[in-house]
């Protein structure tokens, strides 16, 4: 009885470990255009997070062009207006970075925080929050050739940190432990306008044309 009642006991005191975990939502970039992949971050278990700091990378072929991440003045911000973000109406633009790391164009590190410093918690019983979109770019001088490359975009354990309010505080340099499962970029061909939006276009241009043409012969009568 009393080795049962300290079984309990211990079961009820020890914190159930979690990690956190990062995941990309596939995506593709139209060969020679840009384009964007969305990062998550949820939990194994439970956890509080009120900071993050984090770097991603590119790898893949290159034979037919490469992929990059856009200039820091195109890493714009638009994840903070998504409901989905880890700190959706708690955060500030001012408290955001995005910034190609150049000259490698590979390499992309940011960070955000919660303006209250109130923790968010994250939970396995909830879905993944939104904790990146980074702006992507594909450069080609053979757009038709790229068609079908494939690029890999991963978190970069060194250079990323996340933290709970205690942490910051507390002025840690450690981390919440984490791991995180690398995303794919496919280039596709351009986007080509489907036969119904030709049809539209050419009847607007002949509309335009005919009425510029009616008004012409107006004019022309009118003079004489």
């Amino acid at each position: 009885m009393i080795k049962f009642v300290l079984m309990l006991l211990l079961l009820t005191t020890t914190k159930v470990h979690a990690d956190l975990i990062i995941t990309f939502e596939n995506s593709t970039v139209s060969s020679g255009g840009t384009g964007f992949i969305d990062v998550f971050i949820g939990s194994t278990g439970s956890d509080d997070l009120v900071l993050v700091g984090y770097e991603f990378s590119i790898a893949g072929a290159d034979a037919n062009g490469s992929l990059q991440f856009r200039d820091t003045l195109n890493q714009i911000d638009d994840e903070q207006n998504d409901s989905r973000y880890v700190f959706a109406g708690d955060t500030d633009p001012l408290n955001f970075l995005a910034a190609r790391q150049d000259p490698t164009v590979t390499g992309l590190a940011g960070t955000d925080f919660a303006n209250s410093l109130t923790d968010v918690t994250l939970s396995s019983f909830d879905a993944p929050r939104l904790l990146a979109r980074l702006e992507l770019e594909h450069v080609t001088t053979t757009p038709s050739a790229a068609i079908g490359d494939t690029f890999a975009i991963s978190l970069i354990p060194v250079g990323s940190l996340f933290q709970d309010s205690a942490m910051v505080l507390n002025a840690s340099t450690d981390s919440l432990p984490f791991s995180s499962i690398p995303g794919t970029i496919t280039i596709t061909s351009a986007a080509v306008p489907e036969p119904s939006s030709l049809m539209f276009v050419g009847i607007t241009a002949a509309f335009v044309i005919g009425r510029v043409r009616l008004q012409q012969r107006r004019s022309s009568g009118s003079s004489t």
